[in-house]
């Protein structure tokens, strides 16, 4: 039973897109003059590998406020994308989402950008080109191609705009499942597809006619499985290349499919929308027509599977053997940590300053933050970490370097992160002793807060120890194994830094890329 709901969570995911006020598909065809100059954030760091074929991009979460959902952008015309104007290749409403790996890469220069919206807010990150050769036995016909399509007006690589030598090839299967669709294409395809389905027209089109159902699909995907059809109906199906300006460019064969009289599957009290089955890159699916006729019931069940996904949500994958183990899970629980996309945590990676103090100062002071917070260190200025650095210092916290500046980048030692610890969660320190960080050890010592695997006091604490320490005061755990660092002395040069910030959740996740 708990493994057959785990495998539906997907199709939770995407139900919870179809209700959410914030609907991604909100942006879709929203004409141009509607948003407002596009502004440029460095912050998001953008970058993209050629590997294998495939491109992989990454990067550091950047929204702003009312932040609805990316846009990855792919152009092979334009040096400077952006949203609506160019080609979209992956959407995604996960505002910690930090990769996308474009699979359907076409030969030649590519431009690719990062769009976080909020209508009419754009936020679009650097440029980064990529240029994937031609296969050898083509370069050829690639020039001939070329050289035709100088007199071809208005035709482009990077848009489903014309339908020379492009085909779409439709199959609609009937099984157990519902009807299973699958579609074969030929030439450039690279704003996505509509898929259309309606009970009372053998030729659906895009926009939809009343009571038809148009979902848009990711230009990867190439199967769907439609689960929500009625014993003895018969329905109309069909794929358009979809044209990104809120029509269909080209149109597959239709294909019609009558389910059989005893198949067992929803019934009419229970319409909804098309739902995909399986698993597909997040937000790639939008319903644009045709909302549910029972949208109260849908939220319902929505939040009956949402109660049990809390209840089987399952820990990290990489800590179940580690000896930290329980606090790492004590901090995902209590939502202080979320780990990464791929389900790790990644506990023995060193956390930097930012990261850390991300993490301990969101669990205090969460509702403190503000985006007024800037601009309080030489190299914090308008960084994802800077609110948090910011009230940080405000707070007495932290007071940086004689330099005045933070090195947010460095991996913070573990005396900083205990002036840090001890100030934000309140541990009582005593008096100064002959170093500016005595005090601050000796109070975590006293109470055994200091982890075992803590053996030098200029240590580079990895994430598991932070779990530890965190878990440790926040729960007054003071019967665990212990290491003594004052008392035994230590010779190491630590510097003269007095205060250290945190993380978001390593470096991918903690520098806006994904996570905490």
């Amino acid at each position: 039973m708990n493994k057959k709901f785990v495998q539906s969570l997907p199709v939770l995911f995407l139900l919870s897109l179809l209700i959410s006020p914030n609907l991604a598909m909100a942006t879709e065809g929203t004409p141009e003059s509607e948003w407002s100059d596009v502004v440029v954030k460095e912050d998001f760091a953008l970058t993209a590998t050629l590997h294998e074929g495939a491109v992989n991009l990454g990067w550091h979460p950047v929204v702003p406020d009312g932040f609805t959902v990316f846009k990855i952008l792919r152009s092979a015309a334009n040096a400077n994308p952006a949203y609506p104007e160019d080609p979209v290749i992956g959407v995604s409403d996960n505002p910690a989402r930090s990769e996308f790996t474009d699979t359907n890469v076409p030969a030649g220069t590519l431009y690719y950008r990062i769009c976080s919206l909020a209508r009419p807010v754009r936020y679009c990150s650097n440029v980064v080109t990529i240029v994937k050769p031609a296969p050898a036995e083509e370069e050829e016909d690639t020039t001939s191609d070329e050289e035709d399509s100088s007199d071809d007006e208005g035709t482009t690589d990077d848009t489903n705009t014309g339908t020379e030598n492009r085909t779409i090839t439709v199959t609609a299967v009937p099984n157990t499942d519902g009807v299973v669709l699958e579609w074969t294409t030929t030439g450039e395809m690279n704003k996505g597809f509509k898929l259309l389905r309606s009970e009372t027209h053998e030729d659906p089109t895009f926009p939809a006619q009343e009571g038809d159902k148009a979902l848009y699909l990711g230009n990867a995907i190439r199967r769907f499985v439609d689960p929500m059809v009625l014993a003895g109906k018969t329905y109309h199906y069909r794929v358009c290349a979809y044209n990104g300006e809120g029509g269909c460019a080209l149109y597959s064969n239709s294909t019609s499919v009558t389910i059989a009289s005893d198949f067992v599957g929803r019934t009419e009290t229970s319409k909804m929308p098309l739902i995909p089955k399986g698993t597909m890159h997040e937000g790639e699916l939008r319903e644009h027509e045709g909302e549910s006729d029972n949208l109260q019931a849908l939220r319902d069940e929505i939040a009956r599977l949402k109660s049990q996904v809390g209840e089987l949500r399952a820990a990290f994958q990489d800590v179940k053997e580690h000896a930290y183990h329980a606090a790492i899970d004590y901090l995902r629980e209590k939502k202080v940590v979320q780990g990464y996309d791929d389900g790790t945590f990644r506990p023995d990676n060193e956390i930097n300053r930012a990261e850390f103090l991300k993490i301990v100062m969101g669990d205090s002071f969460l509702d403190e933050l503000t985006d007024e917070e800037r601009d309080c260190f030489g190299d914090v200025a308008e960084q994802w970490f800077a609110p948090y650095v910011c009230l940080a210092k405000a707070k007495g916290i932290v007071s940086g370097y004689d330099d005045g500046e933070f090195r947010p980048e460095n991996p913070i030692s573990f005396v900083e992160a205990a002036k840090i610890l001890a100030g934000v969660y309140g541990v009582e320190v005593g008096d100064q002793g002959g170093q500016w960080y005595d005090k601050y050890v000796r109070g975590l010592q006293r109470h055994h807060y200091i982890p075992s695997s803590v053996d030098r006091l200029n240590k580079s604490i990895t994430r598991a120890e932070m779990a530890e320490l965190i878990w440790r005061i926040r729960e007054a755990k003071t019967d665990q194994e212990s290491t003594d660092l004052v008392d035994e002395g230590n010779p190491d040069d630590i510097g003269t830094e007095d205060s250290t910030q945190g993380d978001s959740e390593g470096s991918s996740e903690g520098s806006g890329a994904a996570g905490e």
